[in-house]
């Protein structure tokens, strides 16, 4: 490439999985957003003033996925997923089995009551006196 006419010097570069059609610019630059994951190749060539192009350059471009989209990321995902079900599992399962202990600490106490009110009626009867029977 020669230099002296850098101002009229044509750029044209197309990126394979994105692109197809040349791209030409006046700025030894060029921009891609927003590019999937994957594998490209950049291909590049600059036209001088004189209408020579110079031979084309071949770059490759490996975009890597964020690392919130990688394997690991989906394990710990998926560990953090089911860490969240068996504590929740376990909190209902205390909370079921204190129900029941508490169901069957008022029956208990309920039990208890018609047992004290059944021996308060016995001892009640066995205070009071007898009447007496006359016989006749």
């Amino acid at each position: 490439m020669q230099f002296a006419n850098s101002l009229k010097t044509k750029y044209r570069y197309k990126l394979s999985n994105y692109t197809e059609d040349w791209v030409e610019t006046s700025f030894p630059s060029a921009g891609f957003a927003k590019l999937a994951p994957g594998k490209y190749e950049l291909t590049v060539y600059a036209i001088t003033g004189n209408n020579v192009a110079s031979p084309q350059k071949k770059l490759l471009i490996i975009v890597q996925a964020p690392w919130w989209l990688t394997w690991w990321a989906y394990c710990i995902y998926i560990l953090a997923a089911i860490t969240a079900f068996y504590i929740i599992y376990r909190i209902a399962k205390r909370e079921n089995k204190l129900k029941r202990d508490l169901a069957i600490a008022e029956k208990e106490k309920e039990l208890n009551q018609r047992k004290l009110e059944f021996f308060t009626n016995i001892s009640h009867e066995l205070r009071t006196p007898m009447t007496q029977y006359t016989v006749h």
